[in-house]
């Protein structure tokens, strides 16, 4: 084992000690932690403890459900007005795993240009989106903003006992909680 170098004795100069040699200070590897080495172990712990906490966070069901479905009404409501501004057909098509948004350019769907809209959007957290009876479907936005089928859309989107709707009339999509 290593040992630090050895200092030179050291005589006190107190009044009372009359040329009293001291012995030098050594210190071996076992004589425990520095400061420095219990701050750094502290730091490690604060962070990893952070990212544990951020990680899993204090999201719950109802707080999955709840932002994937205004995500989805702001979606829906952006495709709804670009139909409308662009004067082009674009539709939605969704399964219970996610959805995603294609336009008409006139002779076949085509993914949508918009950079929102463009990739396929998974639901996360093991929510799930649906219809009354239908596990998947396709509705369509056109520039005229008549509602799809003639009536308000509702899509429910869940997790567990968390419930929400997104209705689209046509014009605009809102959330609401899902009746029982």
């Amino acid at each position: 084992m290593a040992r630090a170098p050895i200092s030179p004795p050291t005589v006190a100069s107190s009044p009372g000690a009359r040329n009293m040699v001291m012995p030098p200070a050594i210190r071996t590897r076992d004589a425990g932690l520095t400061l420095v080495e219990v701050l750094v172990v502290l730091v490690i712990i604060g962070t990893l403890t952070g990212a544990a906490a951020l990680s899993f966070g204090a999201r719950g069901g109802a707080t999955d459900v709840a932002q994937q479905a205004e995500l989805l009404a702001a979606r829906i409501g952006r495709a709804a007005q670009d139909a409308l501004i662009a004067d082009r057909a674009a539709r939605m098509e969704w399964d219970s795993d996610g959805y995603r948004f294609a336009i008409w350019d006139g002779a076949a769907w085509q993914d949508h240009p918009d950079a929102v809209l463009a990739p396929a959007y998974g639901l996360a957290g093991a929510v799930s989106l649906g219809t009354a009876g239908a596990a998947r479907g396709t509705v369509r936005f056109d520039a005229d903003m008549t509602p799809p089928a003639g009536r308000a859309l509702r899509l429910r989107l869940s997790r567990g006992d968390a419930r929400r709707v997104v209705v689209f009339d046509g014009i605009t999509a809102r959330v609401a909680e899902e009746e029982t």
